[in-house]
């Protein structure tokens, strides 16, 4: 036996005595070595596949002792490669990521495989048989290579690959917004099944995730749960989507197919709805955006059309990958084409540098979307240099398109939505000289007759108007917000201005917690000299009108300055990014996302110490929490304060004991006051702990409640 033929039976004694003693745990550097089976599979079954033409000519070959040779050297190397092949398939199939049924069918097909050409390399090198025998014995080899092969195919790509017979393509589902279909049905499943599931199926567990039912997703995988119902936006379904493209725990992984934007819109709707499979779209209200993004969606898929050919050149991938982050989201249109989109979301943190800083892929971008965002015109000259921009949606800003005319350096821009906007037939008709061909406009101060007189004026443009209500139907008016939202940390000298989109409309508001209307509480006139906290709680009025909904915002004066923070008991794991400058970093969190901006507690209570810049005079403490009953966030039971010159002299100077829900509430951030005696100190302690057993009218009654906390103000 050559040296060759000996490796090849060492290694196949391994694998035998792999499968048989089924060593566990696999050391991880091992199991890394498991990636190269489907670099070496190609070898033995190209190998094997060629000596069947070489055997037949063999044997009718004047130069037969030379092919005979090169035969067998070709033999000997399949068999020992298919052994190498063998032990890596071991390896890579510890990660249990593969359905176990399939997965021992295939094992032991290639394992046989291995041992029948161990078997051929003795019968050719030492028996010396006939043809006929030989012949039989290859073609029996090669069926067995079939069928180890299209149960290796059907591991990775699915029961139907390598089958001659066309199949239905079951994993496309198309978007579906009617009102008998479920969200999870009509909006999340056709996301999951066309991204997703080709590496998490019941047959390619990736992570020992599948995400073909909505039970497997709530179970997930090795990182557990892919759906978190104590703090819904941190699942790690939203997590691993909005991760940076470099990092190897982004989903769906770099080279594969992207979530578009509206996708990502639709997987962080349906979660922050408490990401439930049985609610219906016609839950939703007709405005909803997460309804309305899935009927957009199902009606382009029922149309065919031919992507388009761009002439300039894709982005680097790099420049992409540093400019995503969670308030900005570049996804190219699709996976064969340079154009990018790029969407803005939490409009809290927008500022109109993030629109600047995508100038590098200025080229790139064809769809803009700007939805929501507290900015004005001034986004219309940065627009300007976008030189391929397509599609561009300014709904719900403040942009009142006086200077729409400079768009018209932009020449392909052909679609605009300005709904919900401050815009007049003016800034309409300054849409003449530019390339737009379709506007959709709604819920603006233009009037059914001066849009009439405009459509025949610009005959080329097509205005969308939505639905179109009855003349007798009453309609509700959007509510008010400060202009200055993203900051709700504001300095002594600061005043808090008020606006409504609708040009005409009235303000109401109070600072002591009751609900105005249209007869209770000040008319806005003129901006809001704020006390140390000041809430406002503002509605909108107009004739003709309905009321608005009650918008309700906290402002925090910055107080006395902070020297430095310790954290007496760490937070949970999971919330302690910038722990120690969370409390004192002016940044307000939100209730929504505990990620970012919070200390959360659950096993033990937060307790942190403040040492003060100066000794000034303290009247009152301030404690920001989380309220969010639905994620097992609650106030705190009791918060203690305790001060004095240093850690060691230290005395009880105030106490709160914070009112607890009696049901589930809308998500806040709380500010509790807690009163102190009045005095200098050097030290001031805070201690807020949590509610050990929820109530029992609660989901998770008996479990203990978190408390997040976000920043401590002294007054």
């Amino acid at each position: 036996m050559n040296r060759l033929s000996a490796c090849t039976v060492l290694v196949l004694l391994l694998v035998l005595g792999w499968v048989i003693i089924d060593p566990q745990p696999i050391p991880s550097g091992w199991l890394s070595a498991g990636r190269l089976h489907p670099v070496l599979l190609h070898l033995p079954i190209a190998l094997v596949l060629l000596l069947l033409p070489l055997s037949i000519l063999e044997q009718s070959s004047h130069d037969a002792a030379a092919l005979r040779q090169l035969n067998s050297t070709i033999l000997r190397w399949s068999a020992f490669l298919s052994s190498l092949t063998a032990l890596a398939g071991l390896l890579l199939s510890s990660s249990g990521e593969y359905d176990a049924t399939l997965l021992n069918t295939h094992k032991w097909w290639s394992i046989g495989l291995c041992i029948s050409l161990l078997i051929l390399v003795y019968l050719r090198e030492y028996l010396d048989v006939r043809p006929q025998i030989w012949n039989l014995f290859f073609s029996l080899q090669i069926v067995a290579l079939l069928i180890g092969s299209h149960q290796g195919g059907s591991l990775t790509h699915g029961s139907d690959f390598l089958s001659f017979t066309p199949q239905e393509n079951k994993s496309v589902m198309p978007f579906s917004a009617n009102d008998s279909i479920s969200i999870w049905a009509g909006g999340v499943q056709p996301i999951l099944n066309t991204k997703c599931v080709a590496c998490h199926n019941p047959n390619k567990k990736k992570g020992e995730l599948d995400l073909t039912q909505f039970a497997s997703l709530k179970t997930g995988g090795k990182s557990g749960s892919s759906l978190d119902a104590t703090d819904p936006l941190n699942s790690e379904l939203l997590k691993r989507i909005v991760l940076e493209m470099k990092d190897e725990k982004h989903m769906p992984p770099s080279g594969k197919p992207q979530l578009s934007p509206s996708e990502l819109l639709i997987l962080h709707a349906w979660v922050s709805k408490g990401a439930s499979p049985s609610t219906l779209f016609k839950e939703l209200t007709p405005t909803d955006s997460l309804r309305s993004t899935v009927a957009e969606l199902s009606a382009g898929s029922t149309e065919k059309k031919d992507e388009t050919v761009y002439a300039f050149d894709a982005a680097n991938s790099s420049t992409i990958s540093d400019l995503n982050n969670p308030f900005r989201r570049i996804i190219p249109l699709s996976a064969n084409t340079p154009a990018l989109s790029v969407r803005f979301f939490l409009k809290e943190h927008f500022t109109l540098s993030l629109l600047q800083e995508c100038s590098p892929i200025a080229e790139q971008i064809v769809d803009l979307n700007l939805s929501g965002m507290p900015c004005g015109d001034e986004v219309l000259d940065v627009i300007r240099q976008f030189p391929n921009l397509e599609k561009l949606n300014l709904n719900g800003t403040n942009v009142t398109g006086k200077t729409f005319s400079s768009i018209a350096s932009n020449k392909h821009l052909q679609i605009i939505s300005v709904s919900n906007t401050p815009v007049t037939i003016a800034s309409l008709q300054q849409l003449k000289g530019t390339a737009v061909k379709k506007v959709f406009i709604w819920n603006t101060a233009v009037s059914s007759n001066e849009l009439e007189v405009t459509k025949k004026q610009l005959p080329r443009i097509v205005f969308e108007t939505g639905y179109t209500p009855d003349p007798s139907e009453v309609l509700k008016l959007t509510s008010p917000r400060p202009v200055n939202t993203e900051r709700t940390i504001i300095a002594a000298n600061e005043r808090i201005v008020l606006r409504h989109p609708l040009p005409g409309a009235s303000i109401r508001y109070t600072l002591d917690g009751s609900k105005p209307d249209s007869l209770n509480g000040i008319l806005y006139k003129e901006p809001i000299e704020p006390s140390p906290i000041t809430r406002i709680i503002s509605v909108a009025f107009n004739k003709g009108w309905l009321n608005s909904d009650p918008s309700d915002y906290t402002y925090f004066q910055k107080g006395i300055a902070v020297d430095s923070v310790r954290l007496l008991i760490p937070p949970h794991e999971r919330y302690r990014k910038n722990e120690k400058e969370v409390l004192t970093d002016l940044k307000k969190g939100y209730p929504e996302i505990l990620n970012m901006n919070w200390l959360g507690y659950r096993e033990q209570p937060l307790k942190a110490g403040f040492y003060l810049t100066t000794v000034p005079e303290i009247t009152k403490v301030v404690v920001s929490a989380a309220d969010n009953t639905g994620a097992y966030v609650f106030p705190p039971s009791k918060i203690i304060i305790r001060g004095g010159d240093s850690p060691q002299h230290l005395r009880t100077i105030g106490m709160l004991q914070p009112d607890q829900p009696t049901g589930y509430r809308s998500n806040a951030v709380i500010p509790y006051i807690v009163p102190i005696n009045k005095g200098n100190y050097a030290y001031i302690e805070v201690e807020a702990i949590n509610v050990t057993s929820l109530p029992a009218w609660h989901g998770g009654k008996g479990q203990k409640a978190w408390v997040f906390v976000d920043e401590v103000f002294f007054y």
